[in-house]
């Protein structure tokens, strides 16, 4: 019962996306700040969608198999992604905040990569892969780092930030609520 209240709550907002992006004007275009929405703003976003998704599995697996509750916080990027693309203000604050936590603790597993004295296993679904070499980690663990800082500036650039403004989104909200 449990699993099926939580698969509802995330695919209600991944199904209903569609039709809320038409009324702000992402579909037939008839909202001018729609059509401004930067392409690398919609690769953020489903960055984050994808992650959010990506976390139910192990959320899922554990709670049915080993009978534990599992709270991967990723889980919250459906609703970023979602808020991102809808040019919600405060799904940009979170953005924003969910990154700046990936680069501390992405940092923090980079020294430790660097400093621990034995070679890391590597553990998926709590299946044992063996050891994974320290240089191929870091390797990793860089790119993924890379990958936020570019989310990071992609979401304070000024294309960016005017998608959010939050006058352009009280003119989208009353065009939304003069139409529904």
């Amino acid at each position: 019962m449990f699993v099926v209240a939580l698969l509802e709550a995330v695919c209600r907002p991944i199904a209903s996306f569609g039709a809320e992006l038409e009324g702000y004007g992402g579909r037939s275009g008839n909202n001018e700040q729609a059509m401004k929405r930067p392409t690398v703003l919609v690769i953020v976003a489903w960055i984050f969608i994808v992650q959010g998704i990506a976390a139910i599995v192990p959320m899922v697996r554990a709670l049915l198999v080993d009978k534990n509750l599992n709270i991967d916080l990723d889980i919250f990027g459906l609703w970023i992604g979602a808020g991102l693309l809808r040019g919600q203000l405060s799904s940009r604050k979170w953005a924003l905040f969910m990154l700046r936590l990936g680069l501390v603790f992405g940092a923090i597993g980079f020294l430790a990569i660097v400093l621990s004295p034995s070679m890391p296993q590597i553990n998926v679904f709590h299946q044992s892969f063996g050891f994974l070499s320290r240089g191929y980690l870091a390797l990793t663990l860089a790119v993924t780092l890379i990958g936020t800082i570019w989310q990071l500036r992609v979401l304070q650039r000024p294309d960016v930030r005017e998608f959010f403004d939050d006058s352009l989104n009280s003119k989208r909200r009353s065009l939304v609520g003069d139409s529904g």
